[in-house]
């Protein structure tokens, strides 16, 4: 007897992930008034959060989700500590 198991692919599991992700990233840049503090200025991420009066690593995972459409997870060395790796997605 020959089973043609196929495991279920992961799309599954994160395809309403990153929806949930790009729907919250959008809720939060309307709320913060992201795009009236952005205007058509380009600036840096640094720039737009003081303009803002946020922090910049919280605007820059908001920023990243409405980007790319999912979050970058990085970890310095120095915020893991020495025995952990940084993790990035490229």
């Amino acid at each position: 007897m020959t089973t043609d198991f196929e495991p279920p692919s992961p799309l599954k599991i994160t395809g309403p992930l990153t929806s949930v992700f790009s729907s919250a990233a959008l809720l939060a840049a309307l709320q913060l008034e992201l795009f009236t503090a952005l205007g058509e200025d380009v600036l840096a991420v640094d720039g737009l959060a003081a303009r803002m009066q946020v922090g910049p690593r919280r605007l820059r995972a908001v920023l990243n989700v409405l980007v790319i459409g999912r979050p970058r997870f990085e970890v310095s060395l120095e915020e893991a500590g020495a025995d952990e790796a940084p993790l990035a997605n490229p």
